[in-house]
């Protein structure tokens, strides 16, 4: 069971996952952290703060178990 990419924008990819009735959207890991930034500044606790720094956080495990190296310095 492969995903399947269905479109492709800037740094985006809209993707079907077959466990899935409907696609996520991928965002990188470099544009996620940049995003991250821009909310910290913004709004340190909001809810998208929080969120998005949950999101990093799992990413980061993700990599490391996968034994990938991050897209950016931490």
């Amino acid at each position: 069971m492969n995903a399947e990419i269905i479109d492709r924008r800037g740094n985006l990819r809209l993707v079907l996952d077959p466990e899935r009735v409907f696609p996520g959207l991928i965002v990188q890991g470099d544009t996620l952290v940049s995003l991250l930034e821009d909310l910290e500044e913004e709004n340190p606790e909001g809810f998208a703060t929080q969120t998005v720094r949950e999101w990093i956080g799992l990413y980061e495990e993700m990599m490391k178990d996968a034994g990938s190296d991050l897209p950016y310095v931490r």
